[in-house]
C-alpha cells in the first residue's frame, strides 16, 4: 500500500452580509478562535495538515510561514472585543 498526500482543504461558508458576521473583526474573531487541530485529531482523526496557509505544503516548492496561528484565543478575543465596540454592543447583547 502507498500513500500520498493530495492537495485538498475543506471550507466553511458564513453569510457575511447578515449581522453579526457582516463586522469585519467578529469575523476574524472567528477565524482566529477556532482549533484547527482539535478538528483534525479529534474529528476527522486523517491526520490531515490544519490549514494557516492559502496554499496545502504537498503544493508548494518551500515551507512558506503560516498567516496566523491556530486556535488564539487571546487574540480572538480582542478582536470580538473590538467588533463588539464598532457594533455598541456588550457581551451579554
Amino acid at each position: 500500500l502507498k500513500t500520498q498526500s493530495s492537495p485538498a482543504s475543506t471550507i466553511v461558508n458564513f453569510n457575511v452580509s447578515k449581522f453579526p458576521l457582516h463586522n469585519k473583526n467578529i469575523r476574524k474573531a472567528l477565524g482566529y478562535a477556532i482549533h484547527r487541530k482539535e478538528i483534525v485529531e479529534n474529528i476527522t482523526q486523517l491526520g490531515e495538515e490544519i490549514a494557516t496557509n492559502l496554499i496545502p505544503s504537498v503544493l508548494r516548492e518551500q515551507e512558506s510561514p503560516s498567516y496566523f496561528k491556530d486556535g488564539d484565543l487571546q487574540k480572538a478575543k480582542s478582536l470580538f472585543q473590538k467588533g463588539l465596540k464598532e457594533l455598541h454592543m456588550s457581551v451579554e447583547e
